[in-house]
């Protein structure tokens, strides 16, 4: 039995939310449509990473312990609004989390954990999509 983890319970409860069916067919059509991944790299977390990095059109080398907010800089946000909200796809397609942009910096320390975290990817809906990696690459488009 693989037992998987709950990454919510990273979160403090009352910051987050959890989609509903229409958000999260939303999200794997902006991932088939604008990405070219296919229905089953979207549910199976590795292949996933691996053909989203290689369909990121930009990459940037960064220290991996950068803030939530460096990150959205590096990826060529220089104004965000803290209320905006985003996804964290931890795993495709049960565990997408969507919370504010305030949420992510706050509590970034337990969002993030590399090594133990392979990748990360964070949508900001429907718009622009990064894959943090634990080696020190940040892959956007």
């Amino acid at each position: 039995m693989i037992v998987r983890e709950n990454y919510n319970e990273r979160l403090e409860k009352g910051t987050y939310y959890d989609i509903n069916t229409l958000e999260r067919d939303r999200i794997i059509n902006y991932f088939k449509n604008n990405h070219s991944l296919s229905t089953q790299a979207l549910s199976k977390s590795d292949e996933f990473y691996s053909v989203l990095r290689r369909n990121l059109a930009n990459k940037n080398e960064v220290n991996p312990d950068l803030d939530a907010i460096l990150y959205l800089d590096c990826i060529g946000l220089s104004t965000i609004n803290l209320n905006d909200y985003i996804f964290i796809l931890w795993e495709l397609p049960d565990q997408i989390t969507k919370l504010k942009i305030r949420e992510l910096h706050r509590q970034w320390e337990e969002i993030w954990c590399p090594p133990a975290d392979d990748g990360l990817v964070i949508l900001i809906p429907y718009k622009k999509c990064f894959l943090i990696t634990d080696y020190g690459s940040v892959y956007y488009d």
